[in-house]
């Protein structure tokens, strides 16, 4: 049986290989060592390669049966030979090795219409469900080689640059939400933002990111944003983890809560104010209790403010006390000029002798009880008088009571009630 020597499909050697009648087999030293082994043929190559042709390109084999291959099974010609069809395929494929497509865009499909597909263009690798679930019924699904903590089911690696490892958006690109972690103990959560390695990046055109670092926890928040642009967030409070301090505005909390002025027509302002705003959910007003701290805390500042009022009264609840402690001044008014009013619905007390109310822009006049009579003087600063007016424009006296002065234009006294009758000081 020389090279290229045909041979029938009655040969007894081949009678489970149908390679039609042109079909040739034919090896390199010019023998074909077939080896029945009684339920099918053996191709025993050893070192030799083995040449099938089937009858034209585009034939096939019929009846194999079950057939052995030991050593190497090749294509005569690239990219035309086909394993099995459509219509006639293999049951079960048995590989200890690789399986290997090395062409682009060559998919990889499962089901019996082809639903799941996998394939790598060149550039992107693809992998698509046209129908039903993705199902994962145990396991870890590690993305990125990240070593798992032993409890989780998915484990994501923080990419290059702490880059966000994971992003949700919206179909249309308009909206989404991020994951973000890094080294040293940072970690956040954005909504309408993910950071892409190098800059903070607006999913939307409002984000807000909530962040923890070794320290505390920190929210930002934005509007006005260009979905795609880079921006710097804007921080609007932060909570400390050591004791749960609490603060609105950009800074770290010293105390427990603390509300912090960003601009004088910002965050937590009015009119350059810090202020907590209360709304009265019963009515149609809203107030706001402002407290500002000037310089090194030796004057503070309370006001409040009304929804379309302009500036109002601080006004304080039933049993409400303000203490000022030391020796600083309390103010009342609109600023520390010590302009405005104040309005008390019951005993106002200077509990200590000796101190007075002063009057005017420069204390000119005080009010003292000096521990035995009550001390008007006019002059404290300059010359002014105690001017009394009380005056009556018709004749005859008003109804008296003990201590009572007036004066009278039109009788042209001046009478004060003393002991139960007006007595005359003074008459013109």
């Amino acid at each position: 049986m020389g090279m290229g020597e045909p041979f029938g499909v009655q040969n007894p050697l081949t009678s489970n290989l149908d390679v039609g009648s042109f079909g040739l087999i034919s090896s390199d030293d010019g023998n074909i060592p077939l080896t029945p082994d009684g339920s099918g043929v053996v191709l025993v190559t050893g070192s030799m390669t083995v040449t099938v042709t089937v009858a034209a390109v585009g034939g096939v084999f019929t009846n194999l049966g079950v057939t052995n291959v030991v050593g190497n099974l090749n294509p005569l010609l690239d990219d035309t030979s086909v394993v099995g069809t459509i219509s006639k395929r293999w049951a079960t494929g048995y590989f200890s090795g690789s399986l290997n497509l090395r062409a682009n865009d060559a998919p990889i499909t499962l089901g019996a219409s082809g639903q799941l597909s996998m394939r790598f263009d060149g550039t992107d690798a693809t992998y698509a469900l046209s129908t039903g679930t993705h199902k994962f019924t145990g396991g870890l699904v590690n993305l990125g080689g990240v070593t798992p903590k032993g409890t989780e089911i998915l484990a994501i690696a923080q990419p290059s640059g702490n880059a966000s490892p994971l992003v949700v958006q919206e179909s249309d690109s308009s909206n989404g939400m991020s994951l973000n972690a890094a080294g040293g103990g940072y970690s956040g959560f954005g909504l309408g933002v993910y950071w892409s390695g190098a800059a903070w990046t607006a999913l939307s055109t409002g984000a807000a990111l909530i962040y923890k670092t070794p320290t505390e926890i920190v929210t930002y928040a934005n509007a006005s944003l260009t979905p795609g642009g880079t921006y710097s967030p804007t921080i609007v409070n932060r909570v400390k983890l050591t004791d749960g301090a609490y603060g609105f505005g950009p800074d770290t909390p010293t105390r427990s809560l603390e509300v912090m002025r960003t601009t004088a027509s910002g965050t937590f302002a009015v009119n350059g104010i810090p202020c907590v705003r209360v709304t009265n959910k019963e009515t149609s007003g809203h107030s706001f209790a402002c407290a500002e701290v000037a310089g090194n805390g030796e004057n503070v500042i309370l006001r409040s403010f009304v929804d379309g009022l302009g500036s109002g009264g601080l006004v304080g609840g039933v049993g409400a006390v303000i203490y000022v402690q030391q020796n600083y001044p309390l103010f009342f008014g609109t600023n520390n000029t010590k302009r405005g009013g104040f309005k008390a619905d019951g005993t106002f007390v200077l509990v200590a002798d000796g101190q007075k109310i002063a009057l005017g822009a420069a204390e000119d006049a005080t009010l003292a009880y000096d521990g035995t009579n009550l001390v008007i003087d006019p002059q404290a600063v300059g010359s002014g008088l105690v001017v009394i007016n009380s005056k009556k424009t018709t004749t005859g006296d008003p109804t008296g009571a003990e201590g009572t002065l007036y004066w009278n234009t039109v009788d042209n006294v001046i009478k004060m009630y003393v002991a139960g009758a007006w007595r005359t000081l003074a008459s013109w």
